[in-house]
């Protein structure tokens, strides 16, 4: 028997970490980085099957982007058999070329806001005393457009600003405003069709904005062709095109393949569309329930956006006092204590804290003390009258015997 037994533990040691190692892992390795990734698309496309069935080698693809508005937009494809992201092109086949501008702010020439490069970025700060800002941009086009949208792009983690104004010049050189102080709840601002080369955009904020890409909708930029996505497919493989970004995730691609050339292109169609990409979520960088878009306090939690001054910045990152720090993490909301004392710890500061000189407050553990010392001497009373008047019934009894 013992024998036995001890074949059975060696045979377990053997072949248990052989199985353990032997196993693919239950999910893939990159799932947790894909979906961290792909949860920033509200939309996919799949590609697989079909067109794609014909290759033999690897081949640059166009899938044609049928029903899908390509302006502004950023796409990423995903090798679902390699399983990783790859390089891609968008071809928008436009009948003209995009018209050039420029964004300046008080005589600077902001380039990383119409560079068409989401990962770059101008940030516009609140003034020291914390009240709305308000910054006006002049948006010159080397020549006319035809345009009725303005398309305004936020970084990560950033609210939409307050409001916002938007003006237009005529040929004499007159400002017409065709959008005035509109509430913002989406990126697009719609107005009646204009045509200029000069437009002047005023924002106000209550809290930090950050603007990574800014443009007017150019309606006479059309496609003579079909918009399509090019990317090198390899014979066999599935893949995913994701597209309208949320937020701009930072993916690891590796070396891209010439994808600009016209020839040897196979064009492709999508087989499936999911018009809600079931990893999709929207920022929530608080996790207070509300998306950051929307958010008057993007970074503190406060589900209740409760904003007593309504000054459109919530309570929570307000700064009541005007002390440098904000209200939900000021030891006083109403008394400036920069320096945030706080000498008995009760997390009320010295500022506003009444009882501060109190030795029990600094020193709760006197308090303590104090009460349980009055219980053991309370106690203690109450022990000795009991034996006192116990002895004095024994006496009693005793005298009566």
């Amino acid at each position: 028997m013992k024998k036995y037994f001890k074949k059975i533990i060696i045979l377990t040691l053997i072949f248990v970490p052989i199985s353990v190692f032997a196993s693919p892992p239950p999910f893939p390795l990159i799932d947790e980085e894909y979906i961290e990734i792909t949860s920033n698309f509200r939309n996919a496309l799949g590609v697989e099957g079909g067109d794609l069935e014909d290759i033999k080698v690897p081949t640059v693809v166009e899938v044609r982007l049928y029903n899908i508005d390509t302006k502004n937009q950023s796409f990423l494809v995903y090798d679902k058999d390699d399983e990783e992201f790859i390089a891609s092109l968008l071809v928008n086949n436009y009948s003209s070329n995009p018209k050039t501008f420029s964004v300046n702010n008080g005589g600077n020439n902001l380039y990383s806001i119409n560079d068409n490069n989401y990962s770059s970025s101008e940030t516009f700060s609140l003034s020291e005393n914390g009240q709305q800002g308000e910054v006006s941009l002049s948006i010159n086009y080397q020549e006319k457009i035809k345009t009725n949208e303005f398309i305004l792009n936020l970084d990560n983690y950033v609210s939409y600003p307050n409001s916002i104004t938007i003006s237009y010049f005529d040929g004499n050189g007159n400002k017409n405003i065709i959008a005035s102080d509109v509430k913002v709840f989406k990126s697009e601002i719609n107005f009646p069709e204009v045509i200029s080369d000069r437009f002047l955009v005023e924002i106000r904020y209550t809290q930090p904005l950050r603007i990574t890409e800014l443009s007017f909708n150019d309606l006479d930029l059309v496609s003579k062709e079909m918009p399509g996505l090019r990317f090198l497919a390899k014979p066999g493989h599935g893949y995913v095109i994701y597209f309208n970004s949320d937020r701009y995730p930072s993916v690891d691609i590796k070396e891209t393949p010439n994808l600009s050339e016209d020839k040897d292109v196979l064009k492709v169609r999508y087989t499936s569309f999911n018009d809600e990409n079931p990893t999709f979520v929207e920022s929530d960088i608080d996790n207070d329930g509300v998306i950051d878009k929307l958010d008057n306090c993007v970074r503190e939690s406060n589900s209740d956006q409760e904003d007593i001054d309504g000054n459109g910045r919530g309570d929570a990152c307000d700064d009541f006092d005007r002390d440098g720090v904000i209200n939900s993490k000021d030891n006083c909301i109403n008394d400036t204590n920069r320096m945030q004392s706080d000498e008995d710890a009760d997390g009320i500061g010295d500022a506003c804290d009444e009882e501060e000189s109190r030795l029990t407050e600094k020193y709760p553990i006197i308090v303590w003390g104090g009460i349980i010392t009055a219980l053991l001497v309370f106690v203690g009373l109450y022990l000795t009258a009991f034996r006192k008047m116990k002895l004095e019934d024994n006496e009693d009894n005793l005298n009566q015997d």
